[in-house]
This record gives C-alpha cells, structure tokens and sequence, in this order.
C-alpha cells in the first residue's frame, strides 16, 4: 500500500465516523478542502461513490458503509500500534478530550487537575462541561464523566471513587428569620431548596439516611434550580433550606456563610463513571489520564 492510499483510506474513515469534513480535517490537522479532495482522490480510484454531500450534511452510500464496516477494525489496529510507541517516549504526550457534567466537573476534574498537568505536561487535556450528554463520537470526545443510570449500553465504564454525599445546610439568616429545623418532619414546613438534574424530571420528595435510619421529606415550599453552585448561593443568601454537595459548601460554613442543618442526615451522590465506546481506540495519553481520575 502507498503511503497516499493510507492517507485516502484515513481521511475516508474520519469522514464518514464523524459525519462532518470540518471535524475530520480538524482531527488530522489538514484544511477542510484539503480533506474533501483526498476524498475524491479515493473515489476516483475505487470509481464508486463513498459518501453523498450537500451543504449541510454527509451520508454514506452503500459502498461507503460496506468499506467503513471493513476499515475501521484495521484502522484502530494501525492508529493502535502507532498510538502505543508513546511509551517509549521520556514523557507521556497526545490529546485527551473529556465531556462531563458540571456535578462531575466539580467532584472529580477539579481534584486532580493541577497534580495532572504538572506530571504530564506534554498531554493535552480539553475538559467540556454539557449537562445534556452529548454524542461522544460526532463530537469527538474520548470520554465523558455520566451517572451510572445515563450510559449507553455499548460503552465501556470506569469506576470513579465516592467523593462524598448532599448534606442539608441553611444560611443564619434564614436560620433566625424561620428556625432551626430540629427533626426531619420539620423540613416539610421549611423553604427547600431542590436542584432538578437534567432528564430526571423534577423529585417531590427528599430520600434522607442517617446511618440506619431513613426518611422521605415531601417537598412542599420549594424553590426549583438546575444546578448545585446555584442552589448554594440561593442557600447563602437566606431562600431555604439546601441539599448540595457537601464539598461544595466546606468553605462556606467555615466563613459563617452557612451552617450545617440536622448533621448526619444525607443522600448519597448518584454514581459516577467514566465511559467511552466500546470501539474506541484508547490513547496512551487518555489510558494515562483514565488511570489517574478513577485512583
């Protein structure tokens, strides 16, 4: 094979992975025309259409699926083997590309994310946080940070340690103005603040454990947000009682901004995981990188 026809054969099979020219040519670092004529180079070659375009789209043909079903296995394999000479190198180097929650973000990007960068500074990490769950392969991630609950069935997932739990806190302001809650049945007659976490609708209720002990709080006076930086500043500034990340709000309580509301009482964090495709080629750089975040 000519070093041309592996070129033809790579571009192909970013094109039609990807869906997009654009994303493609940015992959390997050529311009989008650049890649759109290596293609018709392919075509003109083989004399069968690989993929139909228009201004807004990509599609395979039939022969164009028929090749990429053949192709993207020895693909992996040869990108693999290339891929795999890093160790080798004296210091780690490539670009890993991670998607994650704004929760995820916070619980686990944020701790390791400076000791990361100073030991391998020679890896790129570009870290995107989408509460959404973005399709990882169209948009050319290595890997996203979900809740066990949000991955797709054909992804592989990597156990991320328990960080901690949502505890309840409530500014002194609000504690003097409405009472200090002294039971968890008090907590019904108490503004709550209740964090709606995308595609999980909007819970009614609190599910609370102290030990052995368990307890529903049906929420009645509540003030609904999306995300949990935002639930603690309503906290802060006096809105109601919150349930938020108890890393969140160390720093707070340590200023006297809030103060920890019936302790010992909490709900466990739903689990995190960090997932990527099944057929997903794995990088030295991103194997070095999903080592260090799930230890």
């Amino acid at each position: 094979m000519r070093g041309s026809d592996f070129m033809e054969l790579r571009a192909f099979e970013l094109v039609a992975r990807r869906m997009s020219f654009s994303k493609a040519a940015e992959d390997i670092g050529i311009s989008r025309s650049a890649i759109s004529q290596t293609i018709q180079s392919l075509e003109q070659r083989l004399g069968v259409r690989l993929l139909n375009r228009t201004t807004r789209s990509v599609a395979l043909t039939d022969a164009g699926y028929e090749l990429l079903m053949k192709l993207s296995p020895a693909m992996i394999e040869l990108v693999s083997a290339v891929d795999n000479l890093e160790k080798f190198r004296d210091t780690p180097a490539g670009n890993v590309k991670i998607v994650t929650c704004r929760l995820g973000a916070h619980l686990y990007v944020e701790r390791i994310i400076g000791e990361f960068t100073q030991k391998y500074p020679d890896i790129t990490l570009e870290i995107s946080t989408n509460d959404e769950a973005p399709d990882l392969i169209t948009h050319g991630f290595d890997a996203a940070i979900r809740e066990e609950g949000m991955i797709d069935m054909d992804f592989i997932a990597l156990k991320l340690p328990e960080i901690c739990g949502l505890g309840l806190v409530a500014s002194p302001d609000y504690v003097k103005q409405y009472g200090l809650p002294r039971t968890v049945a008090d907590l019904e007659q108490h503004r709550c603040i209740n964090v709606r976490r995308f595609g999980h609708g909007h819970p009614k209720t609190w599910e609370l454990a102290n030990d052995d002990q368990h307890a529903s709080v049906n929420l009645i006076k509540t003030l609904i947000v999306n995300d949990h930086e935002l639930a603690v500043a309503a906290a802060v500034q006096g809105a109601g009682v919150g349930l938020v990340p108890e890393t969140y709000v160390t720093g707070h309580i340590d200023r006297g901004l809030l103060m920890s509301v019936l302790p010992g009482w909490k709900v466990r964090l739903p689990k995190f995981r960090l997932c990527y495709p099944k057929l997903k080629h794995k990088t030295v750089a991103f194997s070095i990188f999903s080592d260090f975040i799930c230890s």
